[in-house]
């Protein structure tokens, strides 16, 4: 499924309203790490599904923003969902930085990417 530029970034910036919701409601709520898990999970299957990539993970910045752990990554290859992975800042200082100045990253190949490539 092709889509041009535009499109695509139509559709993360509705994504990212939708994402901005759904942790202000799990802020307001009660909720625990068990209790959001399934939603954190449909909701990669579902950016899946709509950005048409193999991968898409929800990650969370730790207070002094110098790690971000992993809330939920979806493979679409496999089919499976894996939580909890960390990713430090002084290990991969392009990457925090491009997180840091755009919420969502769409990157098409990891190993060329800017951001990702270290």
């Amino acid at each position: 499924m092709d889509r041009s530029h535009e499109e695509l970034n139509m559709v993360l910036e509705e994504l990212q309203k939708k994402q901005e919701f759904i942790f202000m409601q799990a802020k307001q709520s009660d909720l625990s790490q068990q209790s959001i898990a399934p939603v954190l999970e449909e909701l990669c299957v579902r950016i899946s599904k709509i950005m048409a990539c193999d991968r898409v993970g929800i990650w969370l910045f730790n207070e002094n923003r110098t790690a971000l752990t992993a809330q939920s990554i979806y493979d679409r290859n496999e089919s499976s969902h894996t939580s909890g992975e960390v990713i430090l800042a002084e290990e991969l200082p392009s990457y925090f930085e491009a997180v840091q100045q755009k919420r969502i990253l769409a990157i098409s190949d990891v190993t060329i990417d800017q951001a990702t490539k270290e």
